[in-house]
């Protein structure tokens, strides 16, 4: 038997509840603060509201659910040259929709070029053509074997609006940190004290402005790190205000309150998850730190301004290079093992240097590339 944290209302068991959204690459669970109907209710509002707020930067980083699963594909995004186009995870881009052009001949006749990235789209690129020339006989499995394969970039840059606050964010990560309130000091929780922020959470009221505020600093809090790109949650206790600070990626730091009104023995708690889960361990539930390092709540500023602005850019380009920098380590190890699959014998030879550097000069200078006949494997 257990009290949910949010409804204050008695339950036998629930099937449990992520400290922290399990898009965000973690894995504790707790059975024991949240009701399986309210959960249900997160997890079709505010949970999804939240995820949909992260998409680009997860998509960026091609990290995966803490129970698995790869991040989302970002379709129909725009680029400046008004080309659409589909994120795959890790920002590997994809054409959106085939690119069919007709072609005069001398003798009268018309070609048609189809550029498909996909099987699918190929298909559906054949049912156009059928529909236009309903008379033209066509070997789809003719055409696939002429067809070949090559690999670019793209010319454009990608234009997307990237909402680093709001509603949507606030509610979805004040609920982590009162989720990791409740795992590690359940009976606090529960204190009328936390009213305010339980109803916020659970149902948008009173805004977030008594909750959250902006983090102006460009050096990031000196709190316990596992990789590049964590997410964190630390709470401490100063005097009646039980407060503290989250960060999203590595690089995205937001203070918030809890209460201002608790009466009672001081407290901390905090959580550290690696997203890559590349690290050992990949998590650290409730780790030593430094309560002082928490950046005091009513030190932070309170509306967006120049000093924020500086911040939260400075902390959308740390994760831009994180990007690129994984993806050149990616091209590099990609290949390597490219080269390495078409030479028997475990020697590396002059040979195969001298593929391998070809390889890597031409994804670097993103030049196009031919990779020879498709094959349906």
């Amino acid at each position: 038997m257990f009290r949910c944290i949010y409804r204050l209302t008695e339950q036998e068991q629930s099937d449990g509840e992520h400290i922290l959204q399990n898009f965000l690459g973690a894995r504790w669970v707790s059975h024991e603060i949240v009701s399986d109907d309210l959960q249900h209710a997160f997890g079709q509002g505010i949970d999804v509201d939240f995820e949909k707020t992260l998409q680009f930067i997860r998509n960026r980083m091609g990290t995966r659910g803490g129970r698995g699963g790869n991040g989302p594909t970002l379709k129909g995004m725009t680029t400046t040259g008004e080309q659409r186009v589909n994120l795959l995870p890790g920002a590997r881009v994809q054409m959106a929709a085939p690119i069919l052009k007709e072609v005069d001949l001398p003798n009268g006749q018309k070609e048609v070029r189809v550029t498909a990235a996909i099987p699918e789209q190929f298909a559906w690129a054949l049912a156009q053509i059928k529909a236009k020339y309903p008379k033209t006989q066509i070997d789809e499995k003719a055409l696939l074997a002429k067809a070949n394969l090559t690999e670019g970039y793209i010319n454009d840059p990608i234009v997307h609006k990237l909402e680093l606050g709001g509603p949507e964010l606030f509610r979805g990560l004040l609920k982590s940190c009162f989720n990791l309130l409740g795992a590690a000091h359940p009976e606090r929780a529960l204190l009328p004290c936390f009213n305010g922020v339980r109803d916020y959470i659970r149902e948008g009221a009173g805004g977030a402005a008594s909750y959250t505020r902006w983090y102006a600093s460009t050096d990031l809090p000196n709190l316990p790190r596992l990789g590049p790109a964590d997410q964190h949650i630390f709470i401490v206790c100063r005097g009646s205000s039980v407060e503290g600070v989250a960060q999203l990626f590595g690089s995205l730091v937001y203070p918030f309150q809890l209460t201002d009104s608790y009466s009672g023995p001081a407290f901390t708690s905090g959580y550290v998850v690696d997203p890559f889960r590349e690290s050992e361990p990949a998590e650290m539930r409730n780790p030593e730190f430094d309560a002082a390092a928490v950046p005091v709540f009513s030190e932070q500023e309170d509306h967006w301004n120049e000093a924020v602005s500086r911040c939260y850019e400075g902390g959308v380009a740390k994760i831009m290079d994180l990007h690129f920098d994984r993806h050149r380590e990616d091209v590099i190890q990609r290949s390597f093992q490219e080269v390495a699959a078409a030479h028997s014998g475990d020697e590396f030879t002059e040979e195969m240097a001298a593929e391998l550097a070809d390889l890597l000069a031409k994804r670097v200078l993103r030049i196009e590339r031919d990779l020879g006949p498709y094959k349906k494997s």
